[in-house]
Parts: structure tokens; C-alpha cells; sequence
């Protein structure tokens, strides 16, 4: 039985570990300010993934800026994920 991974599994195992977030994360990586202060820390790419995958899911909405916002600091560790976000939410 072969050990190596497909890119597929990869990819699987990718998505099914969850961004871990701590306390510090919230407060230095969070939003800054607004009724969403602390939430959606980016500090790595995990945690860029799952602020992409997240930006509607959130209540009170996000406003427009602040998916701006969250987009524009996303793409510092995901570019690819954070332009076709754009491009979606363009398209909506």
C-alpha cells in the first residue's frame, strides 16, 4: 500500500483541518474596529481559507468595506482565493 497523498487527499486534508485561532490571534490580527472587533484574524493561510470561505456567513452582515477589507488582507496569504472571491462577489 502506497503512503503518498494524490493532490486530491491533499487538498482534502487541507480543507478539513481547521484554522486555529487564539486569543492573540483576535487581538492582532482581528478587525480593528465595528460591531465584527476581533473577529477574523488572518494570520496564515489557514486562516485566510476559512476568512474567504466565512465573509457572508456573519451577523451582523459584513458591510461592504469591511469585505474590502478582509479580502485585501486574505490576499497576502491567498492571492488565488481572494481574487476569485472578488470576482464573485463582483459577478453578485
Amino acid at each position: 500500500m502506497s503512503t503518498t497523498l494524490t493532490e486530491f487527499h491533499k487538498k482534502l486534508l487541507q480543507q478539513l483541518q481547521a484554522a486555529k485561532v487564539t486569543v492573540e490571534d483576535r487581538k492582532q490580527h482581528g478587525i480593528k474596529s465595528g460591531t465584527h472587533k476581533g473577529k477574523y484574524p488572518i494570520a496564515n493561510r489557514e486562516q485566510a481559507l476559512s476568512a474567504i470561505k466565512e465573509r457572508h456567513s456573519a451577523k451582523p452582515k459584513l458591510t461592504a468595506q469591511e469585505v474590502k477589507t478582509l479580502l485585501r488582507r486574505a490576499a497576502k496569504y491567498a492571492p488565488k482565493e481572494a481574487a476569485a472571491a472578488r470576482a464573485k462577489d463582483k459577478a453578485a
